[in-house]
């Protein structure tokens, strides 16, 4: 059986949050073969390091499991995204509260990035 469409697009997006999440190359040292070989038969599966945020490990193997009807939907992995996103967003402010002054950081501290809206579009779409 040949899986191919979203399902297989989710197993590439857990594959894309591993290599973000580490910063290293997925499956480094092994010919194309043997990967195809070993994802293909669930031999080969890449690893989480302890220190990467454990919802987003999560996350991602969630999306790299070896049965398809078991990984989620982007639905889904937008939703647990989000959640991840809006903890690291409280984090970030208590910590911008406790140390805010001496960081440099506080109202108006820090640019914005430009061309993202609140919520996550992109500027200008959908505007005439």
């Amino acid at each position: 059986m040949v899986v191919v469409g979203v399902v297989l697009d989710v197993f590439s997006f857990g594959v894309l949050l591993w290599q973000m999440s580490t910063g290293q190359r997925p499956y480094a040292g092994l010919q194309a073969g043997q990967v195809l070989l070993g994802v293909k038969t669930g031999s080969l599966k890449l690893q989480w390091p302890a220190w990467v945020n454990k919802s987003l490990a999560k996350v991602g193997q969630a999306c790299m499991r070896f049965e398809p009807k078991e990984r989620p939907g982007f639905k889904g992995i937008r939703s647990a995204l989000s959640k991840i996103a809006a903890r690291l967003d409280q984090k970030i402010a208590a910590v911008e509260l406790a140390h805010g002054a001496e960081l440099g950081l506080g109202s108006g501290g820090g640019a914005e990035i430009e061309g993202v809206e609140e919520d996550g579009r992109e500027g200008g779409e959908g505007k005439s």
